[in-house]
């Protein structure tokens, strides 16, 4: 997706930290509940929440 030029780091000098996976979503009063419910457990699973 960065070579596509659809994600850019917004300050890579000062903001790097390594991640599991990415996830891109439509604006959150785009989507659907069955989304946000995928999306909260994602972090739930992956920050241990």
């Amino acid at each position: 997706m960065f070579k596509d030029g659809l994600l850019a780091p917004l300050n890579a000098e000062s903001m790097r930290y390594r991640i599991a996976f990415q996830m891109v979503t439509r604006a959150r009063d785009a989507r659907r509940e069955i989304v946000d419910a995928f999306v909260e457990d994602m972090i739930a699973a992956h920050i241990g929440v």
